[in-house]
Order: C-alpha cells, then structure tokens, then sequence
C-alpha cells in the first residue's frame, strides 16, 4: 500500500518534488456508511503525543497496537498513551512513508533514505532488510517506492514512482529485475501486468519487456498523460480490477477488453485509493477529504473536505482512524452515527405519509429534510423564536405547528377561554394539541375539554380510555371522569415524559421507574436492573407490537418483547459511539433512527446494533511477568523457587472506544471465586507451595468474558525444606543417636552426650522456625524470642521478664505467661514465683539454688522432686 507526503526543502536532501510524491501515496481502509461532513471525528496531533501532525500511513500490529508513520519516527498507540519512536529506537530512518502488511503479520517499512526494515510488534523489535546496500546500489536517489511484496520464497519486489518494470531481489541478495525509466512517447498508453508468482504485485510495462510468467495485463489507452499516481485493484465480487489514476477511475473486465472509465465531480487533486472491502472503495484528495464509492462507481459519501487524507483504517473495534499530511489523526469510534448541527438543537421530530422527515428546534424552527440529499429546507421560523411543537396528521394529511406559550382557544358548555399551548401528543387523536394543565378533544363532534391537576406533558388514546402524563404521575381519563392511577401501581408515581399506545398496549417512559409496560391485565417495569440505561426515560418510539425504542438520559435502548412478558435490551450509548446523553425525540424513517437530543440531531441505520453487538477481537496478551524485580523471560511454566519470590503479571487489551479501560478477571485455581479488575498488573506473590494455573479473561462489548490467557506458576520449596531433606535429617539424626547409646561407653559419658545432645536439638528448632511470644511492655508491643529469656518471676500483678541485660515487666499472671509461651517445654518452674529456662542453667548449687545470668535463683522445697527428674533427663545429673 502507499501514502501520501509532503517534505520542507530544508529537512530532505535530493527528493523528488512535491507533484510527484503527493501523486504516489494511497491509503487502505476497510468500513461502511460514513456520512459527508456529519461524522463524529476526535483530532489528535503532536499535541497528544504523536511524533508529528504531519503523518502519512496507519497499520495496526499483531497484539492490537497502532502504529502511525509520520515525518518524525513511528508512534504507537493503546487506546490511552501515545508511544514515540526514532533512530534512538532503532529506526533506520526518521521519515517512514509507507507500511506494508504481510501475510504473515510482518509489517514492512518504507523510508525516506530507501532503507526498507520490518517488524511484528514492539517485543520482537525492528529489524533492518538484510539487503538494503543492494537496493541504494539499484536505483538512483529521486526514486521513491510505491509499493512492496515479498514473496513466498522471500524475495522481494518494489514498484517505484514513475518507473517502468520493478526491482526484484531474492533471499540471496541478488538483483534480478531492475526499474528503468520511462519515455516520453510512451505517454499515451497505460500497460499494467503482474505476475504469477505476486498477482497483486502490479507494476507498469510500456515496454513490453516481460513476455512470460504474466498473471494479468491492462492495455489501454483511455489513461492520457503521466501521473505517478496509479492503483490497481481486485474486485473480487464482481470478477474485475479497478484502476485509480489521477482524478480518474477505470473497471476493467478479466480478459482486458471491457472498461468503464468514470470522473468524479471534483477538482481536488486525487493523491491516493485504496479497497474499503468487497463493497466499497475510497479515493483521498489533497485539500478534498476522501470520497466513498460503490462497485459500480457511484459516490456515496464525502467526508473531511478540507484536509489531505493520507490513510483511512478501520481498526478491531470497527473505529475509523484517517491520517492527514497537517493536521495528525482523526478518530470516529462509530462509523455508521451520523451527526447533524444547526443553530440550536432539535425538540421534536415526526414523518408524513412519504416518508419525510420533520424536525421542530428550540428556537422555533421547523425543518424537512430534502429527499435523497443531506439538506435540510426550512418550512417555519418564529417570531418570537419559542419552542414548537409538532404534529403531523396522516389523515388530514397535514402539519400542525404550534408555539410554546401561544393562545388556543378552549371550548366548554358553549364558554370560550383562552389557554397557552404546552405540546402536541404523537396521538392524531390529539394533534390540535393540550395545554399546561387542560386537554381538549371532539367526541361525537362536540368539543370537550379536561382540566387536569399537575402539570400535562403528553397524552395517547388507548381503547375508550385517555392516558394523560404529568409532573406527579399517570391519570386515566374514562366515561366522562378522570382519575389518578398512582394508588394503582407504584409504577405511576413518577413523572411521565411520554405514552404511546400500540394493539391494546401502552408504554409509558417514566423519570425514574423507566419503561412501563401496561396492558390489558398486566402492568412491569423495564429498568437498569434488567439492563436499560437509565430510570430517566425521555421518549419511547414503537416500531411494531414487539420492537421499542426507548430513549434516555445515557443514550437510547432498543427493546424486543416476547409473549411472555420477557424482553431483550440492545444498547447504543457514548460507549459505542453515540455523543448525545439527553434524547428528547425518535422517530424511524426508511430504516434510519433519527434521534433529536440536545447535542444536535443523529441518524443511524436500524443493523446498527448487528454490528454493535458483535464481538471483536480485544487483543488480550500478557505484556510482562516480573519475578524478584527482574524480567521472567520464558513463555511457558512460571517457576518460583521459594514462597518469598516476588511474583506481578502485566498484561493490557487495546482498546480505542472506551479510551482504555477495560474490564478483566482473573483466578489462579479453578475451584477459586473469580477475581474482578480494572487494573492491567496483578501482585501474586503471596502464592505459598504449590502448582497453580493463572486463568485471566477481558469482558467485551456484549458483557461476554472472552480470550482466556492461561499460565502455569509452580512455587518451588528451598531444598531445606523439601520433605526429602527433612526426611534425610531425622534420618541422620536417628542413626546417630541409636549409634551413639550403642557405642555410648566407648565415645561419650552420659553426662556429656545429655548436653550435647539437647543442645542439638534445641539449634534444629530454632533454625526452622524462631519461636516468640508477643508482650506489652511501657506501652509497646515487643516481639520477644523466647530462646532469650533466662527466667521471668512474678511481682504482685505483674511479671518481670529476664534476659542477658535485660529486663520487661509486663502486667500478667505469672502461670498466663508461662502457658503463652510457644515453647512452655523449655521452661521450669522451680518456686511459685520463679520459671527458669533450662538451657540457660550454669550452675546448680546443691538443691537450694541455681544460677542464670549470675543470678542465684531459689528452689523451693515443693518443686525439688521436679527439677531433680528434669535435669537427670536432660543432664545426667
């Protein structure tokens, strides 16, 4: 594919001029139903982040990313960040022209200075074509390419700006086809081919030089008059290939013979064209936006007429993206909304019996749109510029008009009295309209008029009945009296904005119930719960007994009911592309939706929501695992070796609708309760051992959790505390203690071993785990380890703690303290207000003391017995 650009005489050295470039760039682009000059387009430019405004090419990457080349390096964008890349970053040039996709996913890259590089996204990195002295070597610096392909066998094949035949070089390095220039008598005919081994490879040959291996030829002479300009394209559908060339556009049949050669009505100069898909195609302009066509060549839409379109891109999400040579990107997240503005905003909206459209505006302008155009004539202005109200009568065949706060004449028991309009009901049994706080009607051609309580906002006729909305809640008007129905159901306590009646049902939109439904003998309410924007509802539009629009303060709801008073909700919000919140009006025309709001009015095509509802790819993956604050490089099994390995996951989705935020879940067991984020890091180092399988999943348009990544995580033991090595010791240390009371008269005396082997022990423990009891000791919690403590006796309420210079008091029971130690195995009692640890002794003096820490502690009479047993177990004595 190629792009457009222009370049400052003082940046770029030995370029061709400006005609020549501007003549070789194209876009590609793939969507439907754009709209002239009513689409919903978000700028950005070097301001938000890109590398420069002026940009020439758009692709998008095999995780999602777009990528933008622009006249100052590549950018690269989320959904939320811009991403700016030169040769600091390993570009081989600072001006990328053009990008050209692969069937592998290789996005291959263009540049100013000839130097071709490529690359699948941002990990893998740009790599620079192996054989790029070859290709400086070929041609001469003014040549610029226009297009690129490699071939199955990794060759590779570039066309060139005004040049005649190609540059082939094959994996080797070897050139095998060079370009040549063209002659100025062979300007009169056009001769496109291509080849068998690259049939959409097209080049030019007005030299016939390439006579064998030709997949398809074009020889024509309706093309008059050079031009660099020149993009062949399959038509697939309809069996042919299309040539754009300067403002002229050509359909020539298989064999050659049949073309049909077409004219836009437009002096812009055409810079570029591109395939939309199997229905469309689009031709750029420099200062004429870019035009939509069908197969057949018919213009369907025109859209940015000021700007140079360099690109138009549909991106995963079905957003337009278009790049321009001044003025950066432009974004529109919904295609098919088109967006109307006028001088102030529409009210009201209604049809006649052809189908025509009317709209009543604020400032008390009623318009109709012009049949088959996008203009608008104007049929009502007031005065006074006051609101009107609209109302066309199908029977009468005739448009009501009235303004806010104009006179209408009431009529009661042959009295006349003057009162102010206030609306026009969608009722034709209403049209002449209902004030403030009275509704008039004929019944059997007398004129009757009802004074209601509250404020009136709309009315609708359902049988014999009168359903009349107001400030306060329903009323029902019926056999000449009327009556309040919201003792009836709580549903109608609400302000009512609007009723329409439809086969023995009313709906009725509510400010803070939602959508009623009321029939004959069942009365339920459609609200958020159950998956409606909003309990502010506006307007309610019915299509057909089972199909309601319902319109709200967060956007507009279609609702399909079911026989069985069930119902599905399809939405359609700023989420998805609609800019309006407050939707005042609805109507339907000729499968369009116009929507009146107080953002201006819209239109979309009722498939919308086919296209809404489907699913798109969001490109979920896994961006980094950072083990120990350093990059885990493998991607299969995530091993940690102990529990205390730091362990985060970063992973993103890119989306451009919803500026980049997203909904995720994640678990690491499958029996677990899923975990619900928004964030795109995961902290997962609190796993203990084991063998885990990190499942993580996004949530698409549809409310559906889709693209499942998942990642085996095994949390290795430390060898020491492995079950084999704690097997191994007791093992040791059995065989060492049966070999020792075997042998024991030849190594040790018993006295000795005791020691020795208590001691041992006790070191085993504290290795593995450092026992410690909690005290509150001068207002601080202390963690004290127990292997410290020499002895601790009691002082009234309080005991006092001893250590190697040390000493706590603490305010306890001397027996609770002893039975909260970890370790009460280690301690002694040896008065009843002393405990002692008995690895602590140093001395034993007779039976009446013992000494730790140079303190000579007694031994009553009442615990001799005891510490005799004790230390003849644990010492021999």
């Amino acid at each position: 594919m190629e792009i457009l650009t222009s370049f400052n005489s003082k940046r770029v050295k030995n370029c061709c001029c400006l005609y020549q470039i501007f003549c070789f760039f194209l876009l590609f682009a793939n969507f439907t139903n754009l709209n002239s000059q009513n689409q919903l387009f978000k700028n950005f430019t070097a301001i938000d982040g890109l590398s420069s405004s002026e940009v020439y090419d758009i692709t998008q990457d095999n995780m999602g990313y777009l990528w933008f080349a622009t006249d100052r390096g590549l950018t690269r964008y989320d959904g939320k960040i811009f991403k700016r890349y030169s040769i600091s970053e390993g570009l081989l040039d600072n001006t990328i022209l053009n990008f050209y996709e692969q069937q592998d996913g290789t996005i291959w890259c263009s540049t100013l200075n000839h130097k071709i590089f490529y690359f699948k996204n941002e990990k893998e990195g740009f790599k620079a074509y192996s054989y790029n002295q070859v290709i400086e070597e070929s041609i001469p610096n003014n040549f610029v390419i226009n297009n690129l392909v490699v071939s199955e066998d990794k060759s590779l094949f570039l066309t060139f700006n005004n040049k005649y035949l190609f540059l082939e070089i094959d994996a080797n390095g070897k050139v095998l086809s060079k370009p040549i220039k063209g002659n100025k008598t062979d300007k009169q005919k056009l001769i496109l081919k291509a080849l068998k081994k690259v049939p959409n490879f097209i080049f030019r040959d007005n030299l016939n030089l390439h006579n064998s291996n030709i997949d398809f030829s074009i020889n024509t002479t309706y093309l008059l008059g050079a031009s660099s300009f020149i993009r062949v394209l399959n038509d697939t559908k309809n069996k042919r290939r299309c040539v754009f060339y300067k403002n002229r556009y050509f359909f020539i049949s298989p064999d050659g013979t049949h073309v049909t050669n077409k004219v836009p009505n437009d002096s812009s100069l055409a810079i570029m064209a591109d395939k939309l898909d199997e229905d469309y195609f689009w031709i750029g302009y420099q200062y004429g936006g870019a035009i939509i066509l069908d197969t057949q060549g018919n213009i369907k839409y025109h859209f940015l007429k000021d700007e140079s379109v360099t690109k138009v891109f549909k991106d995963h999400e079905g957003g337009l993206w278009i790049s321009t040579l001044n003025s950066g990107v432009f974004y529109n997240k919904e295609p098919m909304i088109n967006h109307y503005e006028f001088d102030s905003f529409p009210t009201e909206l209604d049809k006649d019996n052809d189908n025509g459209l009317f709209i009543a505006f604020h400032n008390g302008i009623v318009r109709k749109k012009i049949e088959k155009s996008e203009e608008f004539s104007k049929l009502y202005s007031s005065n006074k510029k006051h609101s009107v109200f609209i109302g066309f009568d199908k029977t009468e065949n005739y448009l009501y008009i009235e303004e806010l706060y104009s006179k209408k004449e009431l009529v009661k028991d042959n009295k006349a009295y003057i009162d102010q309009v206030f609306g026009i009901s969608d009722d034709e049994f209403f049209t002449n309209g209902f004030s403030k706080s009275h509704i008039s009607f004929l019944e059997d051609t007398i004129k009757k008029v009802v004074k209601v309580p509250e404020r009136i906002y709309d009315i609708s006729k359902i049988n014999d009945a009168i359903l009349i909305g107001t400030q306060g809640g329903l009323y029902e008007y019926k056999n000449d009296s009327l009556k309040s129905l919201k003792d009836n159901s709580s549903f109608f306590n609400n302000r009512i904005s609007d009723i329409d009646t439809d086969d023995n049902q009313a709906v009725i939109t509510t400010m803070g119930n939602g959508l009623i439904v009321k029939k004959k003998d069942t009365i339920f309410s459609i609200n958020s719960r159950n998956g409606l924007l909003s309990d502010i509802c506006t307007e309610v539009y019915i299509e057909d007994s089972y199909t309601l629009w319902v319109g709200t303060n967060r956007g507009v709801n279609r609702v399909t009911l079911y026989k069985n008073n069930t119902f599905d909700i399809d939405t359609l919000s700023h989420k998805e592309g609609l800019i309006c919140s407050e939707i005042l009006d609805i109507e339907i025309v000729n499968g369009f939706v116009w929507l009146a709001s107080r953002e201006g009015l819209f239109r979309f095509s009722k498939s919308i929501f086919e296209k809404v509802n489907s699913s798109y790819k969001k490109w979920l993956h896994l961006d980094k695992v950072i083990v120990n604050n350093k990059p885990f490089a493998k991607n299969d099994e995530i091993v940690l070796q102990s529990p205390e390995s730091s362990l985060k996951v970063y992973y993103n989705t890119v989306s451009f609708k919803n500026g980049g935020y997203n909904e995720y879940r994640y678990k690491i067991k499958d029996k677990e309760e899923w975990n619900y984020t928004t964030n795109t890091a995961i902290d997962l180092s609190h796993l203990t051992y084991g063998s885990y399988q990190f499942r993580l999943q996004v949530k698409n348009e549809n409310q559906e959790w889709i693209e499942t990544i998942e990642k085996n995580i095994l949390v290795v033991l430390p060898f020491w505390k492995s079950s084999w090595f704690i097997s191994l010791i007791l093992i040791l240390i059995g065989l060492f203690i049966f070999l020792f009371f075997r042998f024991r008269v030849l190594v040790f005396n018993k006295k000795h071993f005791t020691i020795i082997y208590h001691g041992i022990l006790n070191k085993l423990r504290r290795n593995q785990e450092e026992l410690s009891v909690s005290i509150k000791s001068n207002g601080n919690t202390i963690r004290l380890i127990t292997s410290e403590i020499g002895y601790f006796k009691s002082s009234r309420n309080y005991v006092e703690i001893f250590t190697e210079g040390k000493k706590y008091l603490i305010r306890k029971k001397i027996d609770e303290f002893f039975q909260e130690l970890p370790d009460t195995i280690e301690f002694l009692k040896v008065h009843r207000s002393y405990y002692i640890r008995i690895d602590k002794i140093k001395e034993i003096k007779g039976n009446k003391e013992v000494v730790i820490f140079d303190v000579q502690i007694p031994i009553s009479k009442t615990y001799l017995e005891n510490i005799k047993r004790t230390l003849k177990h644990n010492f021999g004595i």
